[in-house]
């Protein structure tokens, strides 16, 4: 007998909830859930128990273009409702200071002056664009205060945001945009307000900002939990208001909250400096959720391949369900049935290693529960 495996599938059943959603005004933003909640859903759940929705953030401008040209004070808006229709780029202005653009700007609009060049106020609409630059703002809107871009297009920004003195809220959302640099929004010295809600947003690493306080919105992005993003954990100034509410979306940790995902990271990290383990890695493979639905069991991997052992660790991280001890130079086996830390240990590859026996296996517990037992390559008569 060379080796033992045994696959077992586990089904879980998730909670589904939907978070509030902030006031943006005067961009107004729509709410609506793919998905509803189940009845019996537990409103008290101790943590952010997300489900894999990613929250459609509509622009009210945006979503009612007709209604924008009709709003228009000029005698052509009978003309601005046509060009929203057609494929060109569109803008309506509605004064004081208010310039809505469909599927891009209307360039020589702003270069020619007039009215335009009062706006204050910016959505962009259906961005037709893969990339935007926010260099343009400063030459055709020097004077922005608040600013909106939607649209399925766009994937990223050309450029980190200029300085625009009176700029005070950016309303990103609805878009691919899959990066932003910790210092794209630096030269904004006067952000109050960063809503990037609902665009596909992988990783972020804290951004820098020379204003005060920035409130940073971020629910509805498809997180990767398997990058590191540890320091939300550690980020203390409250800026980033809707953290709680984050969810992973990666293959690993879908549906699960992202600060749970990264405080049990952070714990596994911590327990792999142990000086049993120190030389080996630790990864947390999975979290699955407790039979109540309240928490969180994590499943720990721990790779201890060609690290030299002559025995089995006689530590671990608790939960640890999978070890990798192959190209070592183990003898024995008996740590399995002896050691609690290995009470928790399903899935175990011991491969060309100097193993002769395992009968001390025989009749545990250990032995009862085991999924996979690999010993390819060692000395079993």
């Amino acid at each position: 007998m060379s080796a033992f495996d045994c696959h077992l599938t586990f089904i879980e059943r998730q909670n589904h909830t939907t978070p509030p959603a902030p006031n943006f005004s005067p961009f107004v933003l729509s709410h609506r859930t793919l998905l509803t909640i189940p009845p019996g859903t537990n409103a008290q759940l101790p943590l952010s128990l997300q489900n894999l929705v990613v929250e459609n953030v509509a622009i009210e401008e945006c979503a009612s273009p007709a209604r924008s040209a009709t709003h228009s004070s000029t005698s052509s808006s009978s003309s601005n409702a046509a060009n929203l229709h057609s494929n060109r780029p569109a803008c309506v202005f509605t004064p004081p200071n208010r310039t809505v653009c469909y599927r891009g700007f209307e360039t020589k609009r702003f270069q020619a002056g007039g009215r335009f060049n009062l706006t204050r106020r910016l959505v962009l609409c259906d961005w037709p664009l893969k990339s935007f630059d926010p260099l343009v703002l400063a030459r055709l809107v020097p004077r922005i205060e608040r600013l909106a871009i939607t649209g399925r297009v766009l994937q990223r920004l050309a450029h980190d945001f200029p300085p625009l003195p009176y700029l005070r809220m950016v309303n990103i959302t609805g878009t691919r945009l899959n990066h932003t640099g910790v210092n794209a929004f630096y030269e904004l010295e006067r952000l109050q307000v960063l809503n990037l809600r609902g665009n596909e947003l992988e990783q972020i690493q804290p951004y820098r900002f020379r204003s005060g306080h920035v409130e940073v919105y971020l629910q509805g992005n498809l997180w990767n939990c398997t990058n590191d993003m540890i320091w939300l954990l550690k980020e203390q100034s409250r800026q980033y208001v809707d953290k709680p509410t984050l969810v992973c979306k990666d293959w690993k940790y879908t549906g699960r909250p992202v600060l749970t995902a990264m405080e049990y990271k952070r714990v596994v990290r911590e327990s792999c400096l142990h000086e049993e383990i120190w030389n080996c890695s630790c990864h947390v493979s999975y979290l699955r959720l407790s039979d109540n639905g309240l928490s969180f069991h994590p499943m720990i991997m721990v790779n201890c391949s060609d690290r030299g052992f002559y025995q089995l660790p006689q530590y671990l991280p608790g939960n640890t369900t999978v070890l990798h001890m192959a190209r070592n130079k183990l003898q024995s086996v008996d740590s399995l049935t002896t050691n609690e830390h290995y009470q928790s240990v399903q899935d175990i590859y011991l491969d060309e290693n100097r193993i002769t026996s395992i009968d001390i296996l025989e009749d545990t517990i250990w032995l009862d529960n085991f999924r996979i037992l690999s010993l390819r390559g060692n000395r079993m008569n």
